[in-house]
């Protein structure tokens, strides 16, 4: 799944769920995860990566300024 194609990511204990452009919706079980610890590490790598893409997470939308590297 590209970034390019997510609306928004709805994070909760138990699942992430990726609302996709067009309607769709596509889901990460963080409970099918053994170890509950790598579950929130991936939890949290996936709200990082959304924030830094613009994409809302939990119906937020942050405005994550630009590195000045990159202006």
């Amino acid at each position: 799944m590209n970034w390019n194609t997510i609306a928004a990511v709805q994070l909760s204990d138990h699942c992430v769920l990726f609302d996709l452009y067009g309607g769709q919706q596509k889901s990460l079980l963080l409970s099918d995860i053994e170890s509950q610890n790598v579950a929130s590490q991936v939890a949290l790598s996936l709200q990082l990566a959304a924030l830094e893409r613009n994409v809302a997470v939990n119906g937020v939308r942050f405005n994550v300024p630009k590195p000045v590297a990159d202006i």
